[in-house]
């Protein structure tokens, strides 16, 4: 009798603690899960629906937003970047054009990362701001201004908005500054910040190809703008009856023995002539100059430019890095 009562005596024991094995073992589990659920959801300190806008095509349907995703930069996905640390001290800097947008997170004076986007939402935005640990965001547009992109941004970070009045870390002589473009200025300030106490042109190839001017006394002087290459060849096209729209390519020779290389000859090479042209003539009134080339057409031009001592940099992120130099001069 005593060895049968024992023997139910130690199952029952047994029984317990494997039930308490199993309540531990599932207690743990929620626990593993609520963690992290929370640490996801403290990259979101408020919610985001109502700042979710998109800046073209709202209505796209969810295949191809989709496809859009895949080509974020890594850092906009939450399940690759919740491991890695939070970088302190960064800047995040975003340049909105017409077609795309492109932004630049900054650790003082070195870009650490840079993206083009041609389609995001603000929420996206917030999300990369965050999970890349930025404290200060400064924003420039061509557009109108937009209260509820600066809202958003201010819920969670120290911003600043590229305006005409924004103080800036060089003199501007320039006549009527309400009407500078904000590209303009940025492209100034980045000549300024990576070569400083030189004289600098900024020579900005893109839609219009732009020429800056800045003292090695920080003193912007101003400057010109012309057509850009693309819109050479696409207004002889457009303004006259039958001359065709060429391919952006540069003949071999200077002079046309066709219609299509007469008219690239007239664009490109005379682009490049103009650009080489007005070098001169600005290197009459600053000496020595550096030339700082950058936009969208630069890398294609650079190789047909020559230009004497000492020489052109090319760098096409001097964008970015003028409003870095402009953030970091308005919070200094």
């Amino acid at each position: 009798m005593w060895r049968i009562r024992d023997f139910f005596w130690v199952s029952e024991g047994v029984f317990v603690f494997l039930c308490f094995r199993v309540f531990v073992f599932l207690w743990a589990s929620l626990m593993a899960f609520s963690s992290e659920y929370a640490l996801k959801s403290s990259f979101l300190p408020i919610p985001l629906d109502k700042y979710q806008e998109r800046s073209t095509q709202k209505h796209k349907n969810t295949k191809t937003q989709k496809h859009k995703k895949k080509h974020l930069i890594p850092s906009l996905l939450p399940h690759q970047q919740l491991s890695l640390p939070l970088r302190p001290h960064m800047n995040l800097v975003i340049d909105i054009g017409n077609t795309r947008s492109k932004i630049g997170l900054f650790q003082e004076n070195t870009l650490v990362e840079q993206a083009n986007w041609t389609d995001w939402t603000l929420a996206e935005l917030l999300r990369y701001g965050n999970h890349s640990g930025a404290n200060n965001v400064l924003f420039s547009s061509v557009a109108a201004p937009n209260p509820a992109l600066k809202e958003g941004l201010e819920d969670h970070f120290n911003v600043v908005e590229l305006t005409h009045e924004t103080p800036l870390p060089f003199r501007n002589l320039y006549q009527t500054p309400q009407t500078l473009g904000k590209d303009r200025l940025a492209g100034v300030a980045g000549a300024q910040a990576l070569y400083p106490n030189r004289h600098c042109v900024v020579v900005d190839c893109g839609t219009c190809i732009k020429y800056e001017l800045l003292t090695a006394k920080a003193e912007y002087l101003g400057g010109n703008i012309a057509p850009g290459v693309r819109m050479r060849i696409q207004a002889m096209h457009h303004f006259t009856a039958r001359l065709p729209e060429v391919p952006m390519e540069m003949p071999e020779q200077a002079v046309g023995d066709s219609t299509q290389t007469a008219l690239q000859n007239g664009a490109i090479r005379g682009a490049v002539l103009e650009i080489e042209g007005f070098v001169r003539l600005f290197g009459q009134q600053l000496s020595p100059l550096q030339i700082i080339l950058t936009g969208g057409d630069a890398a294609f031009l650079l190789p047909f430019l020559s230009v004497s001592n000492p020489g052109i940099l090319y760098q096409p992120d001097l964008t970015l890095f003028g409003l870095n130099h402009i953030l970091r001069h308005h919070f200094q």
